[in-house]
């Protein structure tokens, strides 16, 4: 039988938790040996976890029984729910019991949605609470919730509202709370790239991706950590942009000119970017096999991924950068092995490490992305018409015009037969809108790309004008409701 459902009544919970004073309860001091750790079970459509998240407030709706303090046994609660007339509070004497007497502060707690989805982690803050003029989620404690994301159950299924765990079973659930949506399917995949229009915001968000995955989706003031947040956990994160003259020897390694001491000219082996990384992620893989310590995890950006030679950067590293083959069963030797200090020197990529490619569909290189690359990558589009919402920074007076003519010019673009989705263009034009007027925008940044899709074609004089009038649409919009305001007020 499922508990009855939690309804929360936020704004008295929020009233009455600053009425009160938790100063006594630090949950910082507890003692790691200490922490125990639970599952909280929110029952699907029924209690509002976005509104326990604002409040920091985790708690059981029981009216069928008073003050839990005033119990000695979990034996006496379960005899006075007997008597309850709700017979789905019969039986959480076991979850009540849990909640005053063996939940403290300082303990770690992963609400659940359901059997489905942990949606976050926060730590409790205070002792436990009961107060007899409240209707619902009358027991309850103040918590610190630091983690809010999205995934998948992998924790134990059994119907109760408080479940205790294993630390072992917690750091897995660790693993797993991401804030971003691709952070999963980059954690699940390990090589991801992120395609589409231009202005699609892909490297911004690789970027967020990366802050999201090293951070273990951590909250500061309810908010994820940006990626110019990350300060010294930036150094596990890289970033290179591919172009056509890059190559093995800047990516992985290679023969470099040095001047000896003698003033003449010699050459020395130095690993590339793309190594160097390699290594400092190794050394951390391999003290956390060895010590068990927090595995701490990197992520390698390559913007404009398809406009380098991929085999010519990579050489026999598409062997060890499959996600099948990371770790030590996909150690190889590199091409100028015989010149390491130990030429029995393998290399291979750990476990930890996550890359993270983006690429425009329209460079004209994309369709000479290698095969190889692209069954050893997930691949996800980003469409320009589901980024309005990037639009949302600009300032309110231009917010609307921008999405305004953004949506009026790809849907024009949509009507070329020679274009496609892959010709939109992103919300990150837009966005210039804060410092530049419309017309700057058009002529300074939109018309030179737009006459680059539509040079050569048939009547193209006739497509840029069909453009730029899509595009100022919205000057006819806002004139015409003018006029209509006008004529109403005489």
């Amino acid at each position: 039988l499922k508990p009855t459902p939690l309804v929360v009544d936020v704004m008295s919970i929020a009233l009455w938790s600053k009425s009160k004073d938790f100063s006594n309860t630090d949950s910082n001091t507890k003692n790691e040996t200490d922490i125990k750790y639970w599952i909280y079970n929110l029952e699907q459509n029924a209690l509002n976890w976005d509104e326990l998240f604002n409040s920091n407030i985790i708690g059981i709706d029981c009216n069928s029984i008073d003050d839990l303090r005033e119990y000695s046994s979990c034996n006496d609660i379960k005899n006075d729910l007997e008597e309850s007339q709700d017979i789905n509070q019969k039986n959480i004497f076991e979850d009540l019991w849990d909640f005053v007497e063996n939940l403290k502060p300082g303990d770690v707690v992963y609400a659940r949605n359901g059997t489905e989805h942990f949606v976050g982690k926060g730590i409790v803050e205070s002792e436990y609470f009961f107060d007899d003029n409240r209707i619902k989620l009358n027991h309850f404690r103040n918590i610190k919730w630091i983690k809010k994301g999205n995934m998948k159950n992998l924790g134990p299924t059994e119907n109760r509202i408080l479940i205790p765990i294993e630390q072992d079973d917690a750091v897995k659930l660790e693993e797993f709370i991401f804030n971003n949506t691709f952070s999963e399917m980059l954690y699940d995949s390990k090589n991801l790239i992120l395609h589409g229009a231009p202005g699609t915001g892909k490297s911004y968000l690789a970027k967020e991706i990366a802050a999201d995955i090293i951070t273990n989706g951590e909250l500061i003031d309810g908010k994820p950590i940006k990626y110019n947040d990350l300060k010294e956990r930036k150094a596990q994160v890289a970033f290179v942009q591919f172009h056509p003259n890059y190559d093995y020897s800047d990516f992985v390694e290679g023969l470099r000119p040095r001047i000896n001491e003698d003033g003449t000219m010699g050459f020395e082996l130095k690993d590339g970017v793309f190594k160097s990384f390699i290594m400092r992620a190794r050394a951390d893989y391999e003290d956390y096999e060895l010590n068990r310590t927090k595995l701490k995890r990197y992520v390698f950006i390559i913007d404009e991924i398809n406009r380098g030679e991929i085999s010519k950067i990579l050489g026999e590293l598409f062997y060890c950068i499959d996600p099948g083959y990371r770790g030590r069963d996909g150690e190889i030797f590199t091409q100028y092995a015989n010149l390491h200090s130990d030429p029995n020197e393998k290399f291979y990529i750990p476990e930890n490490v996550y890359i993270i490619g983006t690429m425009n569909d329209i460079d004209r290189s994309v369709d000479s992305f290698d095969f190889a690359m692209r069954r050893r990558f997930r691949f996800v589009e980003l469409k320009a018409s589901e980024q309005l919402d990037m639009l949302n920074s600009l300032k309110e007076k231009v917010k609307e015009e921008a999405k305004c003519r953004m949506t009026a010019l790809n849907e024009e673009i949509l009507k070329i037969k020679e274009l496609n989705s892959n010709y939109q263009i992103g919300a990150a034009y837009f966005l210039k809108l804060n410092n530049l007027t419309s017309e700057k925008l058009w002529t300074d940044y939109l018309k030179p790309l737009l006459q680059e899709y539509v040079r050569g074609m048939y009547k193209e004089s006739e497509i840029m004008q069909q453009l730029k009038d899509a595009y100022n649409s919205y000057n006819n919009k806002t004139s015409t409701k003018g006029e209509t305001d006008e004529s109403g007020q005489n």
